[in-house]
């Protein structure tokens, strides 16, 4: 589909799954361009399995939970921000999946994980990072990544800086029998 303007999709479905046009506001599905954001203590999100969710901008706060499900994918293309926000406390990320952040399309930093917002990539989960203005993941102010799966950063396009960024306790976790691959960074 053609994308003429950059719209902002906001979850207002409570828990339930991501590719139910009446869980946004306004009513329809983010799509390549758009913004989504999902904030709100009760929200429980799913990328349900068979799906593949696109957007150019994510942002997960306010104690949000996002599932990617296995065999589900979410691709994150084009951001002139970070590609996929985790903020705040008990704010998650959840890929039991595929991830793709900037395989089509650059994004600044593509996965920032940031005020005690927690990243998990399951068992089984990819992540594809590529074609970054500056990092592949920034994780700062107490938020932490936890690997079990497989990342790759790096692998099709450049990234602009580091791979993985960790300041101000950031941390990333990369447990085993988990692979990180960086590349071009």
């Amino acid at each position: 589909s053609l994308t003429l303007f950059s719209q902002t999709y906001n979850w207002v479905g409570g828990t339930g799954d991501w590719n139910v046009s009446t869980n946004w506001s306004p009513v329809g599905i983010p799509g390549t361009g758009h913004t989504a954001i999902i904030s709100g203590a009760t929200d429980e999100v799913a990328v349900p399995t068979g799906y593949t969710a696109q957007c150019k901008d994510l942002q997960l706060s306010g104690g949000s939970k996002l599932t990617v499900q296995s065999g589900a994918e979410i691709h994150n293309n084009g951001s002139t921000g970070n590609g996929i926000q985790l903020v705040g406390l008990n704010t998650q990320l959840i890929n039991e999946g595929v991830i793709k952040c900037g395989n089509v399309s650059t994004v600044a930093t593509a996965i920032l994980v940031t005020g005690s917002a927690v990243g998990v990539n399951s068992a089984g989960g990819v992540i594809e990072v590529n074609m970054t203005t500056y990092d592949g993941f920034a994780i700062d102010a107490n938020g932490s990544f936890t690997n079990f799966g497989q990342v790759k950063i790096g692998n099709l396009n450049p990234i602009g800086f580091n791979a993985i960024w960790l300041y101000n306790n950031g941390k990333f976790y990369n447990k085993s029998g988990a692979t990180v691959e960086a590349n071009r960074t």
